[in-house]
C-alpha cells in the first residue's frame, strides 16, 4: 500500500537561499509546491522551474485566490522580507481588514 500524498505546499516566498532549498527539497520528494513569490522581495532564480506568482507583499486578497486557484492545503513563509514603504506596501482591501 503507498502512503498517501503530501498535501500541496504553498511557499510564500521572500528573498535569499531558503526558499529555494525549500522548493528543491519538496521536488526530490516528489511534494508539489506554488510559489507566492513578493515582487521587490524574493530573488528571480527562485521561480525558476516552479508554478508560481509575483504578487506585491500587500496584496493578500491576490495572494488567497492564488493560493486557492492553485488547490494550495498547507501554507509556509521562507526567506527574509525587507520592510516595505506604504508606497510599496499598497494594501488592498483584504489586506487592510487583516
Amino acid at each position: 500500500m503507498m502512503p498517501p500524498k503530501a498535501a500541496k505546499l504553498g511557499i510564500l516566498a521572500g528573498g535569499g537561499e531558503l526558499p529555494r532549498l525549500l522548493i528543491e527539497t519538496c521536488q526530490k520528494s516528489g511534494r508539489d509546491v506554488f510559489v507566492i513569490a513578493f515582487k521587490d522581495q524574493c530573488d528571480l532564480e527562485t521561480t525558476q522551474n516552479v508554478a508560481h506568482a509575483w504578487v506585491n507583499i500587500g496584496k493578500a486578497g491576490k495572494t488567497i485566490e492564488h493560493l486557492q486557484a492553485n488547490h494550495v492545503e498547507e501554507l509556509v513563509m521562507a526567506g527574509h522580507i525587507q520592510k516595505p514603504s506604504m508606497a510599496q506596501l499598497m494594501p488592498d482591501a483584504r489586506a487592510l481588514k487583516i
